[in-house]
């Protein structure tokens, strides 16, 4: 559970997002020494150079040598290791939902 605020992972993940996920973590060990380990996922504000904000589904990687740090909050979900990175505030967003991926939208809520 999220080492954050003690919350757990409260979606599920589609097979087209979970197969996007190794897409991305070989596409991430091809350019990196420090291998990704453990996929996370947190909701997140996009602020463009305008000003303008968007808040948006985040996904990431923990890699071998910051796996340490998240040891305690690691869920596994279908198999994956995830680090589910919310707090008290934004964790009811993801209540219910279904993460998918498409090459259109990348990673969403259906």
């Amino acid at each position: 559970m999220s080492i954050v605020d003690g919350l757990p992972i409260n979606f599920s993940i589609t097979k087209a997002a979970r197969a996007a996920v190794e897409i991305a973590r070989a596409d991430w060990n091809a350019k990196f020494a420090d291998k990704a380990d453990v996929f996370t996922i947190g909701w997140g504000e996009l602020v463009r150079h305008d000003g303008a904000k968007k808040e948006l589904l985040c996904v990431s990687f923990y890699t071998k040598k910051e796996r340490p740090e998240i040891e305690k909050g690691i869920e596994i979900l279908d198999g994956l290791e995830i680090f589910f990175y919310v707090n008290r505030f934004n964790h009811g967003i993801f209540r219910g939902k279904v993460i998918d991926y498409d090459t259109e939208n990348g990673f969403h809520f259906l």
